[in-house]
C-alpha cells in the first residue's frame, strides 16, 4: 500500500522541480493572450526563471500600478487563483508549494535525528492569526496608497514596491536555489528606507530556518496565501470528511497534524471538515486507525479512506496488527 505521505513527497518534490527549475531548462513563462499563469502558490518574483507568477505577487504590482492603469489587469489572475483555489483549497499549500516542502524537509530531518518538534500554545497560536492578518492588511494598504495618484505612499513606490514579497523569506529561499549566493544577504542601502527593507529580508530568512527547525509548518500559518486560500477550504473539491461515529477520540489526529487543527480531533457531527488552517496534507487520514472515520474527498466521493492498515504502515510505532477491521 502506498502511504498517503509518499505520494505528498513525490508531489512535492515533482512540483519543486517544475516551479523552481523548469525555467531553467528552457521552459517560457506560461501565458495566454500576454497574461501570465498565476498560482496560488509562492512562485517567486526573485527567481529569475520562473514559469508563473505568485498571485501574491500580481496582487501587490496590479494595485500599486493605480486603478486607471492596471486594476482591471487582476480580474484574470483572480479568476485563475479561484478556480484553482476551488478545485484544490490549501492542498496547495502541503502538494505543491516549494517553500512547504522546505518545511516538511525540516521535519524529515528532524525526525531522523529524533529531535522533538514544539507545539504551540493557544496564545501563541492567537498571535500567529494576528500577525497573519497585519501581514496580509498592510500589504493591500502599501500597495493601495502606491497607486493612488497624490496619496503620499506614491514617493515610496520604489522602496516600496512589492512590500510583502521584499520581506518574504523565499526572496532568499529562491536566490540560493537560483544559485546566486552572493545575493542571499546582500542589502541594498539606496535609501534608509530600502536598507529598512533588505535587513527585515535577511530577518525574515533567519526566523524562517530557526522557526523551522523546531516548529511544524509555521511559515504556513503567517503567509499572506492561507488566508486567501483558506476561505476557499470550504467550498474546494477536494475535502476532508469525517464519519464521527467510527471516532473514538484517540488524539492522534491531533498530534498528526502539522498546524495544529483541533476541529478534525474535536468534530462528531459534520460530515465535511474545512477549517481556513487546515492545509489539506491529509496527515490525519494516514495516521487514523479506525476504518473510514476520516477520508479524503472529492466532492462527496471517497477516494482514500482511513484503515487500520495503512496507519499500521505509517506510523513508527510497532503494533500488532488486528486480525480483522470492523465493518459497521
Amino acid at each position: 500500500m502506498i502511504t498517503i505521505s509518499r505520494l505528498k513527497l513525490a508531489s512535492q518534490i515533482l512540483f519543486f522541480f517544475i516551479i523552481v527549475y523548469l525555467g531553467y531548462l528552457g521552459v517560457r513563462m506560461i501565458q495566454w493572450n500576454n497574461i501570465l499563469l498565476t498560482l496560488p502558490t509562492l512562485s517567486c518574483h526573485f527567481l529569475d526563471q520562473r514559469i508563473a507568477n505568485c498571485y501574491i505577487y500580481v496582487v501587490q504590482d496590479l494595485l500599486g500600478s493605480g486603478w486607471k492603469v492596471k486594476y482591471t489587469s487582476l480580474i484574470i489572475p483572480t479568476i485563475c487563483f479561484l478556480i484553482l483555489g476551488v478545485i484544490f483549497g490549501r492542498a496547495w499549500c502541503a502538494w505543491v508549494c516549494p517553500i512547504g516542502f522546505i518545511q516538511d524537509l525540516f521535519s524529515r530531518a528532524r525526525k531522523y535525528l529524533n529531535v522533538s518538534h514544539y507545539t504551540l500554545s493557544e496564545k501563541l497560536k492567537q498571535a500567529v492569526v494576528i500577525v497573519k492578518w497585519f501581514i496580509l492588511l498592510a500589504m493591500i494598504t502599501i500597495s493601495l496608497g502606491i497607486g493612488i495618484p497624490h496619496f503620499f505612499l506614491k514617493a515610496y513606490q520604489y522602496d516600496l514596491i512589492l512590500p510583502f514579497c521584499q520581506i518574504c523569506p523565499g526572496k532568499q529561499i529562491y536566490t540560493m536555489l537560483g544559485g546566486r549566493f552572493s545575493q542571499v544577504l546582500k542589502v541594498d542601502t539606496i535609501t534608509t528606507l530600502t536598507a529598512v527593507m533588505g535587513y527585515l529580508a535577511v530577518a525574515s530568512f533567519i526566523f524562517y530556518l530557526v522557526t523551522t527547525a523546531f516548529i511544524r509548518r509555521l511559515w504556513c500559518r503567517i503567509c499572506p496565501m492561507a488566508i486567501l486560500l483558506g476561505y476557499l477550504n470550504k467550498i474546494s473539491l477536494f475535502t476532508l470528511r469525517k464519519e464521527g461515529k467510527r471516532c473514538t477520540k484517540c488524539g492522534i489526529c491531533l498530534r498528526a497534524c502539522p498546524v495544529q487543527v483541533k476541529e478534525v480531533y474535536e468534530e462528531k457531527d459534520k460530515d465535511r471538515i474545512d477549517p481556513s488552517t487546515c492545509i489539506l496534507c491529509y496527515r490525519c487520514v494516514e495516521m487514523c486507525p479506525e476504518k473510514d472515520a476520516l477520508k479524503i474527498g472529492f466532492k462527496k466521493w471517497t477516494v482514500i479512506p482511513s484503515t487500520y492498515k495503512r496507519f499500521i504502515q505509517s506510523t513508527a510505532v510497532k503494533v500488532k496488527p488486528r486480525k480483522k477491521e470492523y465493518s459497521n
